[in-house]
């Protein structure tokens, strides 16, 4: 059978508990994770933005760069980008025929590998083979037991916390968190995302992973506004995390572009790990900006930027060994960014990141897209969190305006509290059905219904096609249109969208 076909076969969807199965593969395969400094970037929204903000800054420093995210959106290749480019089709058909070879010719006492894991293990040698400098990771779900936590990565990092798969991370964001905060390793640099700013759970779950970093020795970056810096340098210096650092980030939205104003400061004056913020603290405080839209986006930048700056000196050293510098090798073990600070320097550091950030591109995450002179944002976030970011962005670019929707979702999210934060920027709502584990449109129209009179229509059109057909005449009438609640959405939206009409 064709690789790719047996994979399908598979299914996307199916969960076995466990690393057992990813270790066996890896060692199969010749530690392929393990000869490649990494990043590592867990949490419910946003780590696929700072993943793709990464790559693109790291891709102004000559690096060689495996990004691995999920899900696709339209095609499989999507998940692995290779120094800019999807893998092809037929390289990622060798790989799988590789990885299915050491399957069926030892099989694992703990059963057959899942499909996530089988992409996994592909994307690790596949980057092993390209030689690589540095490999760009997002977490599939969760991340202590997720097949993506085989890594010693060279900085990771949690960039939110919020409900979602609860059936396998537990009903309440400590639990989510400390399920999360399983990447974590000893003496591995980490930032957090403004969780404190969230309220009650959200500080109870900032708590959970400071513990875990307090655990592990690892030096800890949070994120905060400056209204809640205060807060936020009090927790993590109540919390024993050795060293750290507090980044107070200012965002704000404005000509199609997100703008970060981004200033540090130490948990502790001369801490431990002062050699691995030696970088950060000579380039910030700064000003940057992004292409991506939300409020959001100013700390995933921030994320980004810190993961860029915290892992740079492994990968430009994994560079220079290959090249034959015997230099880079002790500059390797003392932990020196001399080199970097010299070539190419401060000034031109601050300018190769902004013009990183300025080439990221993600679609799917609040892209803006056109068809016949309507506007349609759309985003595939599926949570709450997600919403509210949906809306809060939508109210920033369309002040005072509404809009028809075109919504959906799988049948393990939650409806409610998804629809409750965006129900403000809604004229209407189109609920229709995805193919293949969509909750019904009768459940998603009960829980559109439960919120009350909120001002906006709800029709139903179970068929995509039929609800496309609505969504698009409503659409035209308002001259813009919202589309989310799942990314297995954004394939049928842009077929339809490339139509004739």
């Amino acid at each position: 059978m064709d690789p790719l076909e047996r994979l399908s076969s598979i299914g996307q969807f199916g969960m076995k508990p466990g690393l057992f199965r990813m270790k066996w593969l890896m060692e199969a395969l010749g530690f392929p994770q393990m000869s490649i400094p990494s990043i590592h970037v867990a949490g419910t929204n946003g780590k696929g933005s700072t993943c793709a903000m990464v790559d693109a800054i790291m891709s102004s420093f000559d690096v060689r760069r495996g990004l691995y995210t999920s899900p696709h959106l339209q095609r499989l290749t999507e998940r692995m980008v290779f120094d800019g480019k999807e893998v092809e089709e037929g390289e990622l058909r060798d790989a799988l025929d590789h990885i299915f070879g050491i399957i069926d010719g030892k099989p694992s006492k703990n059963g057959e590998p899942t499909y996530f894991e089988i992409l996994t293990a592909a994307f690790f040698h596949l980057s092993s083979e390209r030689g690589s400098d540095l490999n760009i990771v997002e977490v599939g779900m969760g991340g202590r037991l997720d097949a993506t936590n085989i890594l010693e990565p060279a900085a990771c990092a949690i960039t939110s916390i919020s409900l979602d798969h609860q059936e396998h991370l537990g009903e309440e964001e400590y639990t989510i968190a400390r399920e999360k905060g399983g990447i974590i390793h000893p003496s591995t640099p980490v930032v957090i995302g403004p969780l404190h700013m969230e309220g009650d759970e959200g500080r109870r779950a900032l708590r959970g992973l400071l513990e875990i970093c307090t655990f592990n020795g690892c030096p800890t970056i949070l994120l905060s506004s400056e209204e809640g810096s205060e807060e936020g340098m009090e927790m993590l210096r109540s919390s024993g995390v050795p060293d750290g650092r507090l980044l107070v980030v200012e965002g704000s939205v404005k000509d199609g572009r997100t703008f970060a104003r981004i200033s540090t400061a130490p948990v502790v004056e001369d801490g431990p790990f002062a050699d691995v913020f030696q970088l950060m603290d000579t380039l910030l405080p700064g000003d940057f900006s992004t292409p991506l839209l939300g409020l959001h986006q100013a700390y995933n930048m921030a994320a980004s930027i810190c993961l860029s700056l915290l892992s740079l000196p492994s990968a430009r050293s994994h560079l220079r060994l290959k090249e034959g510098d015997r230099g880079a090798l002790n500059d390797l073990i003392d932990g020196s960014h001399g080199e970097l600070l010299k070539d190419p320097g401060t000034e031109r550091m601050a300018e190769l990141i902004r013009e990183g950030l300025g080439r990221t591109r993600i679609p799917g995450r609040m892209e803006r897209l056109t068809s016949n002179d309507v506007e349609i944002i759309y985003d595939g976030g599926h949570n709450s969190q997600a919403a509210g970011s949906l809306a809060s962005t939508f109210q920033l670019i369309h002040p005072g305006k509404k809009a028809p929707m075109l919504f959906t979702m799988k049948s393990d999210k939650d409806p409610v509290s998804y629809l409750a934060n965006t129900s403000k920027i809604l004229s209407s709502l189109v609920i229709t059905e995805l193919k293949e584990g969509g909750m019904s449109t009768v459940d998603m129209a009960r829980a559109a219904a439960s919120l009350g009179d909120e001002g906006f229509d709800i029709h139903i059109r179970p068929d995509m096609d039929s609800a496309l057909a609505l969504w698009g005449r409503l659409t035209e009438e308002d001259s813009i249109g919202i589309a989310g609640g799942s990314f297995y959405l954004y394939e049928p939206l842009m077929k339809w969208l490339r139509r004739p009409r």
